[in-house]
């Protein structure tokens, strides 16, 4: 196909103006003339994603997946998908094909522990979660999810340190406040939990 690149230049200018419809409707001609181009497929799940439609998302990832198995990034987009779709038995495979390919992968672990928790694997999912702040420290979503991972756990206590961890990043991260304050109550100490409460009311 002669015009691919300037066909592929001018899909790259309209994801870069935020136009996702008009890139489905290049894909979707430029890929019956294509089908065996695994970035035209790529780009196609990329913005069938950003407009919710996250079916077809799936649906063309897979196909750049499978097309080019290299591809980090469209694996990565599929797990998203996959979480995105509330399918967590797929999210937590693909993101573990991922980091077989890349241990740190940015993210990676961080969607694979969230995707475990959402599935009511916890243990695999503390595992994940404490990967990821390893990896990127400053990921407050990371904390926010182990918190809630400690305390399925019973874990008061770690849960609490995880929190202070987490409000060193963000002193004033409204769910960790409100997390931190359950688990004070929890502990049986209600003026910590006072405290925090009191915190999440003054950043209202």
């Amino acid at each position: 196909m002669p015009d691919l690149i300037k066909i592929k230049q001018r899909i790259y200018r309209n994801i870069e103006a935020g136009r996702f419809d008009a890139v489905i409707t290049q894909l979707d001609k430029v890929l019956r003339k294509s089908p065996a181009d695994a970035e035209l497929w790529f780009l196609h799940g990329a913005a069938s994603g950003q407009l919710g439609n996250y079916d077809a998302a799936i649906r063309s990832l897979h196909k750049a997946v499978s097309l080019n198995p290299s591809n980090l990034e469209a694996c990565a987009n599929l797990g998203l998908a996959y979480i995105r779709s509330a399918k967590y038995p797929q999210a937590i495979e693909t993101y573990r094909a991922l980091l077989d390919k890349s241990q740190s992968y940015p993210g990676a672990h961080f969607h694979l522990g969230y995707a475990c928790l959402a599935s009511g694997n916890i243990m695999d999912a503390l595992t994940y979660l404490k990967d990821a702040i390893r990896l990127q420290p400053q990921n407050i979503e990371a904390y926010v999810y182990l918190v809630k991972a400690l305390m399925s756990m019973g874990l008061p206590r770690e849960a609490l340190q995880t929190v202070q961890k987490g409000l060193m990043i963000d002193p004033d991260r409204r769910d960790l406040l409100i997390l931190g304050a359950s688990q004070h109550m929890e502990l049986g100490q209600l003026r910590e939990a006072g405290v925090k409460l009191d915190r999440v009311l003054a950043a209202e």
